[in-house]
């Protein structure tokens, strides 16, 4: 064969094994970036059940935890956490698992949600039961007044003015700097605190920390199990028995949860026999219903409940800043600045309505 053709035959086949060299690494990448390559992991089990019944269900973990930009960068963000497969063979990860850092926003949050206009008011409507005998069915209404971007009040003033505030070394916030779209800044501290020791920028996720994996409370799981028809409400005081039970799981040996569960049997022999003949079979299943419960609140093997990711979407997030130790410390001339972080619960909502019964009016003043 010729020299020529030598040559031939090697740029042929670089080139060849180069395209399937792009091929197998352009599906590797897709693979990878999959669900169901993420939850593979027994470690993404609380995350997994979260994310699936949450609205973000359709959208790829990647999409949010690795963000989108240029190819390059993306690979090599993804080769940094190589040492996540070392972890997960050797059985060395944190239990429970703790994010460090978070992608921009505008890599991830603002891929898909357009932030130049905001619905200015929002009603949200939920649905609860109380735990009195009757299981008493509730509906609440309250109006947020989410804003649209450039109103002095409402919740997403935060993110259109630039908010940086500063953590100490317990992750605390202790300092708050404000500078307004009108150019007028201001810094206020909390009282007693130690200095900062980190400084991040205000964004989406601050507020919106446990979009896609937001854990239910024995409360709140109890409630969409009432609502779905997976618990009977005419069951006398069933929603106090179900949340008693589950909020006992946090600090009982898994091995033991079958024993815990069959208590609810017990009550309804022992307090409404009358019911528990009427209703034996419903009320032999409730063990298997709570078991079932508590497998999507707890997960003991990664030391995961409930209560381990603060959600920041409540009044405990909101009181982080919003509480009268923030003092104003300085200011730029003529801001204007309140000498305390606001307290008025009314610049993000309006004050709940509440009604008994599933199918009530609720009227909201929206003056």
């Amino acid at each position: 064969m010729s020299q020529k053709w030598m040559t031939v035959l090697k740029v042929s086949g670089i080139i060849i094994g180069g395209f399937l060299i792009l091929i197998l690494a352009g599906s590797t990448w897709d693979y990878s970036g999959r669900p169901d390559f993420c939850i593979s992991c027994h470690t993404m089990e609380s995350v997994t059940r979260s994310h699936q019944t949450s609205a973000h269900a359709e959208v790829r973990c990647t999409d949010c935890h690795l963000g989108v930009g240029f190819a390059p960068t993306m690979l090599l963000k993804k080769a940094t956490d190589a040492s996540q497969i070392v972890k997960n063979l050797t059985g060395t990860y944190e239990r429970p698992i703790r994010i460090r850092h978070n992608v921009p926003v505008t890599q991830s949050c603002e891929s898909c949600h357009y932030t130049k206009a905001f619905r200015r008011e929002m009603v949200k409507v939920t649905d609860w039961f109380e735990d009195d005998r009757n299981n008493t069915r509730k509906t609440t209404a309250i109006l947020l007044k989410v804003g649209d971007g450039s109103q002095v009040e409402g919740i997403h003033w935060h993110v259109e003015n630039s908010i940086v505030y500063g953590k100490d070394a317990e992750g605390q916030i202790v300092s708050i700097e404000v500078e307004k779209t009108d150019g007028t800044t201001g810094i206020y501290r909390k009282e007693g605190a130690g200095d900062p020791v980190t400084y991040k920028k205000m964004d989406c996720v601050d507020c919106h920390n446990r979009v896609a994996h937001q854990i239910d409370t024995p409360s709140s799981i109890a409630d969409k199990y009432l609502l779905e028809g997976k618990l009977d409400a005419s069951l006398p005081y069933v929603k106090r028995e179900v949340v008693r039970l589950l909020e006992q799981t946090k600090d009982t040996d898994p091995a033991r949860w079958p024993e815990l569960f069959a208590g609810i049997v017990k009550f309804y022999q022992d307090k409404y026999p009358h019911v528990y003949e009427a209703e034996q079979e419903k009320i032999e299943e409730l063990p298997a219903v709570v078991a079932e419960m508590a497998g999507q609140i707890n997960f003991p093997n990664m030391n995961v409940t409930w209560e381990t990711y603060e959600d920041n979407l409540g009044h405990d997030g909101c009181f982080q800043c919003h509480n009268p130790n923030f003092k104003l410390e300085t200011a730029s001339e003529g801001s204007e600045l309140p000498q305390t972080v606001s307290m008025n619960c009314e610049i993000c909502h309006d004050m709940p309505v509440t009604v008994e019964g599933g199918n009530k009016q609720v009227v909201i003043d929206l003056m």
